[in-house]
């Protein structure tokens, strides 16, 4: 999609800053503003881990299977998402067989990243705005760990906008045509 070009280059340029962990964020936040379907299985693991500490693999397929169909495929791809959260540590082998933890939460070092990781929930779920901290509390943002004065610290970004909601808190919003 032509509006994932800009956002794609953005990431490239917050990567080559990244270092460490939050190389692995910045391709994270990629793969779920541009694979729907990552996304989906980030969000069930992200909202099953945050219920009970652990979820299976039965538990994503049957979920993942209930929104798309009971299709072979839908099987297939959930164990490809949950090995690669495994290989990128984000994900951790539960106590059980077939049972999965948060793996160490990453904490992003710098705004760049979190608003990056922002910015891809938002385009994730298919919103423009949202209040910053329902966002950073995304079940598929799960892997990460934000610092409680994210919003206070500079915030950078010409791709989000932040403002004062009339609810308290803030909003953030994508800019048009980024």
């Amino acid at each position: 999609k032509r509006e994932l070009v800009g956002f794609r280059d953005h990431a490239l340029s917050v990567l080559k800053l990244a270092s460490g962990r939050e190389r692995t964020l910045v391709h994270y936040a990629m793969l779920i503003a541009t694979y729907p379907f990552f996304a989906l299985v980030a969000n069930h693991a992200g909202r099953l881990l945050r219920l009970q500490d652990l979820c299976s693999m039965d538990q994503l397929k049957r979920r993942c299977r209930e929104e798309l169909g009971q299709r072979d495929t839908v099987s297939f791809a959930v164990t490809r998402v949950i090995r690669t959260l495994m290989d990128w540590e984000l994900l951790a082998k539960g106590n059980k067989t077939g049972t999965y933890s948060v793996g160490k939460p990453i904490e992003p070092a710098s705004t760049g990243i979190a608003e990056l990781l922002a910015e891809a929930a938002l385009i994730s779920s298919g919103e423009t705005n949202a209040i910053v901290e329902q966002i950073l509390a995304s079940p598929c943002l799960f892997p990460c760990q934000f610092p409680s004065n994210i919003v206070t610290s500079r915030w950078q970004s010409q791709r989000l906008s932040l403002t004062t909601s009339e609810f308290g808190g803030f909003r953030v919003t994508r800019a048009a045509g980024r």
